[in-house]
């Protein structure tokens, strides 16, 4: 986890940040060939389908823990997941995906990033409040703000730019990839 500045932010360029970074990721995975939705590099944990679930696994926690850091008035806290949210996630994130359920997962990362952005912008100045918030076994609290997560699901968009633009390369005129799947 990275950090924001203390200084007040200019929501407006952290936003447009966030909408650019989310225009990249879903432009990329829109270039994978369907042949290779469901293409599993062996030793990874996603299929390159699977990238999307991961992605909105992502958001469904984060926006999890914007909403216990609210509802507790930024009190301490612990960032879970509702039981069973991770399993499910990385179970169908190394699975092989179609082109029809990637292309759902990207409607749904639409729609998660939408309800994101429309959290942080309704927080006003809670926005940069920061919630001491335990993260898994942590022993200390880390000081976290919902322009914190805004930054880390962000980021989290640019983490897998690389690796799918590698697997496309990869792929080259398609098809290349499709024999190492995992269903």
């Amino acid at each position: 986890m990275g950090t924001t500045s203390e200084a007040p932010s200019d929501l407006g360029a952290l936003l447009a940040a966030f909408d650019a970074n989310r225009d990249a990721y879903v432009a990329l995975m829109r270039r994978v060939p369907d042949a290779d939705v469901g293409f599993l590099e062996p030793g990874d944990d996603y299929s390159v389908g699977g990238i999307a679930v991961h992605v909105n696994y992502v958001f469904d926690h984060y926006l999890g823990l914007l909403a216990t850091m609210r509802s507790g008035d930024f009190a301490e806290c612990r960032a879970e997941d509702p039981p069973g949210l991770a399993e499910r996630a990385r179970a169908r994130a190394g699975m092989s995906l179609t082109r029809a359920e990637v292309d759902a997962e990207l409607e749904r990362t639409r729609e998660l990033h939408g309800e994101l952005r429309a959290a942080i912008e309704r927080l006003g100045d809670d926005r940069e409040r920061k919630a001491p918030v335990f993260f898994g076994a942590a022993p200390e609290a880390y000081p976290t703000s919902a322009l914190d997560i805004l930054g880390w699901v962000s980021g989290h968009y640019d983490e897998h730019v690389p690796q799918v633009e590698a697997l496309i390369a990869e792929s080259g005129d398609g098809g290349r990839l499709q024999g190492n799947v995992k269903g």
